[in-house]
């Protein structure tokens, strides 16, 4: 059994663009439906988002690899508008196998990284799961054994539009710890590497 803590990571092109030819997308793609004189670059995008004229973020797309637990997931899920994900399957993924270290990973929140009930919880999930591989179960059917601090890898691409609803919505004080942490974390990479487009938050 492994503990690892949550995670975000930007991807590197071609899955994400240098910030100066975003800009350059979403200014053009702006010009053609309102033909704007005026600013141009960082100014431009920046007068957009003043004028809360949000759609033409958009055409911008930033992607990310999380690392969290299925609990995390869960919740992400329930964004879907200009969002795709990918995520590890349980019901493909053999955590049996060399390529997991034969054992399962999991998230544990602060609160639970101590509670002798809760890691003897997991401890008993790998083995249970483990043993109904050895059984000859599939995973899909070993997967019932397993728990939602499991971790799990997720591919995220969205565009600007839907990064700043997420962000907005999921940093309040009364979303999921773990959750909250990874988009503070992601508000913090995109300001450094898409700076105009998250200022504001």
């Amino acid at each position: 059994m492994n503990q690892e803590s949550p995670s975000i990571r930007l991807l590197p092109y071609p899955h994400n663009l240098p910030y100066d030819d975003l800009l350059i997308v979403v200014e053009h793609m702006a010009r053609i439906s309102t033909k704007i004189p005026g600013h141009r670059g960082e100014a431009f995008v920046r007068d957009r988002i003043r004028s809360k004229h949000y759609s033409v973020l958009r055409h911008a797309q930033i992607a990310v690899e999380i690392s969290c637990s299925r609990c995390v997931l869960q919740e992400l899920v329930t964004h879907w508008v200009g969002i795709a994900r990918t995520a590890s399957s349980t019901r493909w993924c053999n955590y049996s196998n060399d390529r997991f270290g034969s054992q399962l990973s999991f998230i544990t929140p602060e609160a639970l990284q101590h509670d002798e009930d809760f890691l003897r919880l997991q401890e008993q999930a790998e083995k249970t799961y483990l043993k109904l591989l050895e059984k000859g179960y599939r995973t899909d059917t070993a997967k019932y054994a397993l728990l939602s601090s499991l971790k799990t890898e997720i591919g995220v691409t969205a565009n600007v539009e839907a990064w700043r609803s997420i962000i907005q919505r999921r940093t309040e004080s009364c979303v999921l710890e773990e959750f909250r942490h990874l988009m503070e974390e992601a508000l913090d990479i995109f300001q450094q590497t898409y700076p105009v487009f998250f200022e504001d938050l």
